[in-house]
Parts: C-alpha cells; structure tokens; sequence
C-alpha cells in the first residue's frame, strides 16, 4: 500500500463569500421589461415638458404679449431639445413612437380638460391653466425621479449634475413659480 502523498494533495475548492455570489436570475429584470420602464419615464417627462411648454408659453403670449412668433419659436425649441435628449437615452425610433404618442395624449389631455371646465371667463380659464400646469410638473417630476431609479437600478455610478442641468431647473422653477403666482393672482 502506498501512503498519501502530501506534495499532490489537491486542497478541496473554498465555497465563495456571499458578497461574490451570483445573483439569482429571477431577481434580476428582462432588458426588455428594463426598456420598457425606461420609455416610460421619458415619456411621462417628455409629455410634461410638452403640456409645460404649452401653458407657460401659452401665458407669456397672453398676459406679457410675447409675439406669438417668438412663443412658437420657444416652445418648439423646448420640445426639440427634450426630443434630443431622451433619444440620446432611449434610441431615436423609440423616441419617435414615444413624442407621437405623447404629443396625441397632451393634446387630447388638454381638451378633455377644457371641454369640463369651459372657458367662458377669465377665472375659470385660469383655473385649467393651473391645473394643467401642476399636472405638467408632476409629470416631469414624476420621470425624473424614474430615470434616477431606473439609473440606480442598473448600477449606473451616480452622474455628478452639470451646470446645464441646475440651469435648466432653475428656469424651469422660476417660470413655473412666476406663471402660477400669476394665475392665482388674478383669480
């Protein structure tokens, strides 16, 4: 009989930590179910930005006569830029599909709502300008704050914000601040 060898002993296998273990595939989202989320999110903010851009501009042409030229100018320019920026996340034909669907739901949205509440005088129709105007910010809020989670989800590494972002929700306050103060105002 021979005895063992210590020299070709072969040292069984450790089991792995539970911090390096694998996760469990069913804890883990479908990248289809993951984009569909994603397209969701810049939908709901895509369409706040639209309804927005809608009652602030549509308020500066009224109440500040703001050449309508110049409104239209700055109200496309918002949507353009908001197009640009989701398909720069979500892919350019989802984004098409996606502005399609949202420019027909804030259009319809907006009738819907007019046609209820009438706009015989000024005070009612001040009335549906601050209502649309909180649903719009409670849409873009409610993407943003998505898209963060979505990110986080994903394992993204948090994004430092640039000054163009503070920018952009500097302004977006203070217009939405300023139009709203102006609607209750005159109410």
């Amino acid at each position: 009989m021979s005895e063992p060898n210590d020299a070709h002993q072969v040292a069984p296998p450790e089991a792995a930590p539970p911090e390096a273990a694998q996760p469990e595939a069913a804890a883990l989202p479908s990248p289809r179910t993951t984009a569909k989320a994603e397209r969701w999110a810049y939908g709901s903010s895509y369409a706040g930005v639209i309804l927005w851009s809608y009652v602030v501009v549509g308020e500066y042409v009224v109440g500040a006569r703001l050449p309508e030229v110049l409104g239209w100018s700055v109200f496309l320019g918002l949507l353009v830029g908001a197009f640009l920026h989701g398909a720069n996340r979500v892919g350019l034909p989802a984004m098409r599909r996606m502005a399609a669907w949202c420019l027909g739901g804030v259009v319809s949205f907006v009738a819907f709502v007019s046609s209820l509440a009438g706009t015989s005088s000024r005070s009612e129709y001040q009335a549906i300008s601050a209502f649309l105007l909180l649903a719009a910010i409670a849409a873009i809020l409610f993407g943003a704050l998505r898209q963060n989670r979505l990110r986080v989800a994903a394992g993204e590494p948090k994004k430092k914000t640039t000054w163009t972002e503070v920018t952009v929700w500097v302004i977006f306050g203070g217009n939405s601040l300023f139009i709203m103060v102006e609607l209750l105002s005159q109410a």
